[in-house]
């Protein structure tokens, strides 16, 4: 394979883990969530987790943490994120 190649092929896969990652918060009934609040915590989560598996330019994104803690932490952070966004929204229309 070639840089094309592979750089075609993981455009792709981050697009389905994106896609993935809308729909399960997009179905939460509590409140609307923008694309914008969205797409944050998708790439703030993809973000530790790459460079937990070695695929930054380094592993401190994730600190020394294992993978339960690390996803405790993730979901604590993406709910305290979107949970201050539906109680304070964007000026955004």
């Amino acid at each position: 394979m070639n840089d094309e190649t592979v750089s075609q092929r993981g455009a792709a896969s981050h697009a389905v883990h994106a896609g993935n990652f809308a729909a399960v918060l997009r179905k939460w009934t509590g409140a609307y969530l923008g694309q914008d609040e969205i797409d944050w915590c998708f790439n703030v989560s993809y973000s530790v987790i790459a460079r937990r598996l070695g695929l930054g330019s380094t592993m401190e994104g994730s600190g020394k943490l294992e993978w339960p803690e690390i996803s405790e932490k993730l979901t604590g952070m993406v709910t305290s994120y979107l949970m201050a966004s539906i109680q304070e929204p964007s000026s955004k229309a």
